[in-house]
């Protein structure tokens, strides 16, 4: 029998102990009871998954791609992603440089966990998704946050975030379009960031998985890595399926 009790050797660990239950799940538990409700606490559509991936998915299980794969992801699957990029997000990417991962949380949790050592800092938005702030605590680092004001459209002050930049700092972590305010930063900030990020030699991870979900045909994304390929960046994308790649037929030596 498992037990929890201080002072014995199956204690959990400190840090998990230390974690904050997600607010955001406690609102999904309670809306889940409730058929009716109109769901806006996470970020999922209302709509079934489409078709055309159903059917890509379960003829790519009966086809035997049910296996292993490399570490990084098929080489295959990580063409296509270069060739996204390409496209829709105007860099160039080396498909050797493209990790796929079970989810965009899986990509930031393993970004925080390749680079923190214990005290480092990391710069977070507030308001932002709280999972960053427990990620952070939960790999011994130390949030410092930069703020997301009304009165600025809810866009980052780059002096304030000079400001925060000491010796421990190691990351700032960016959401744009962002989660919750929904304000697609313009290329001007991008920029901003950007360039404090080559100056500072601050490593910069861009949660980009709304590239694509931009409704206002005024506004346009501006991925961070299109500015400037060479500085300390990490992009973060949610791929969505094409009826072309659901049909798309990897070789087994892929």
């Amino acid at each position: 029998m498992t037990t929890t009790e201080p002072g014995t050797n199956a204690e959990l660990a400190a840090r998990a102990l230390r974690l904050k239950r997600s607010a955001i799940r406690e609102v999904f538990d309670l809306a889940i009871k409730l058929p009716d409700a109109i769901r806006l606490e996470v970020g999922e559509p209302s709509f079934r998954t489409p078709q055309h991936i159903i059917v890509g998915a379960l003829a790519a299980a009966e086809a035997g791609f049910t296996h292993y794969t490399p570490n990084g992801g098929l080489e295959s699957l990580r063409e296509m992603l270069a060739e996204k990029i390409g496209r829709v997000n105007r860099y160039r990417a080396d498909p050797a440089s493209i990790v796929v991962t079970p989810g965009a949380m899986n990509a930031l949790f393993t970004s925080f966990l390749a680079l923190l050592n214990p005290g480092d800092q990391v710069l977070l938005p507030t308001p932002g998704f709280p999972n960053m702030d427990e990620i952070v605590s939960f790999l011994g680092g130390d949030p410092v946050f930069y703020r997301l004001a009304a009165s600025t459209g809810y866009l980052p002050d780059v002096d304030e975030i000079k400001s925060l930049i000491g010796p421990r700092t190691k990351a700032m972590f960016v959401n744009t379009p962002a989660n919750p305010s929904g304000v697609v930063f313009p290329r001007s900030v991008v920029q901003d960031l950007v360039e404090i990020a080559s100056s500072r030699r601050v490593w910069m991870i861009f949660d980009e998985v709304y590239d694509e979900l931009v409704l206002d045909e005024s506004l346009s994304h501006v991925a961070a890595a299109s500015i400037d390929p060479m500085a300390p960046i990490i992009s973060v994308y949610c791929q969505r399926l094409t009826s072309e790649a659901a049909n798309f037929s990897p070789s087994p030596a892929s």
